[in-house]
């Protein structure tokens, strides 16, 4: 084989092997693209399954024992409730008592003032928009008006929410106690609203006629839905018996 043909072989041969490594590096690029594409992915549902979960994620309220339902010859029904605030996972508060509390009716509306974030802060988890605000303010039934009915501790007006049912991180028990304090602006001004980043504050009631002998459980979701679920049995390390 002459010099000339042995130089064209070899630089055949070099090319050849040129191409097989860019063929490989392609694959290779191929493989790692699919798997940062895959691994992008997993990364956006996750992120989307954590947005959902922030946006449908609910929080205990607080728990009622129905102690009596009376019914009188004139029609006239009175129902003695036992009502009990909560933390997270349904255990009374540290140091909250059972309220008993009187109203006249068997279907009976639990009042609540709400402080209400956008849908985005709620999925992005805001430290302090990412749920919404709620105090249990009243507790009235059919047969009188809102205003007579049993009140609930809301406060004053320099702490308009009790200390055991604000937040306990400092900085944000703070902001909640601003946001409270202002209230009854972001009703009438929406100017004051959208400042804070509220989307609206308003009353807000949940009822049902009740069953004497029976436990209802009152949570709220983060966007602020107030959900009143029961009849249950009882639970007897929460209504202990009071006398």
């Amino acid at each position: 084989m002459s010099a000339t043909e042995s130089f064209l072989l070899n630089k055949v041969r070099l090319m050849g092997w040129l191409a097989l490594t860019v063929v490989a590096l392609l694959f290779a690029w191929t493989i790692v693209e699919d798997r940062l594409e895959k691994a992008e992915l997993r990364a956006q549902i996750a992120d989307l399954r954590l947005r959902i979960s922030r946006l449908t994620s609910e929080t205990r309220r607080a728990r009622v024992l129905v102690e009596s339902i009376n019914t009188d010859a004139a029609g006239s029904t009175n129902t003695v409730l036992l009502w009990a605030e909560t933390d997270a996972a349904g255990k009374l508060l540290p140091g909250a008592a059972l309220k008993r509390l009187e109203v006249r009716g068997a279907d009976v509306h639990f009042d609540a003032r709400q402080i209400i974030f956008s849908a985005e802060d709620i999925a992005e988890g805001d430290p302090l928009r990412g749920h919404t605000l709620t105090l249990f303010t009243r507790v009235w039934g059919e047969q009188q008006s809102p205003d007579s009915g049993a009140a609930l501790e809301v406060g004053n007006a320099q702490n308009p929410v009790p200390a055991q049912f604000s937040s306990g991180d400092a900085a944000l028990r703070d902001a909640e106690m601003r946001l409270w304090r202002r209230f009854q602006s972001y009703c009438s001004d929406k100017a004051a609203a959208d400042e804070d980043g509220v989307r609206t504050a308003q009353g807000t009631a949940v009822h049902k006629p009740l069953l004497a002998g029976r436990e209802y459980r009152i949570s709220v979701t983060a966007p602020g839905q107030i959900l009143l679920d029961g009849p249950f049995e009882p639970d007897p390390f929460v209504f202990r018996p009071t006398r």
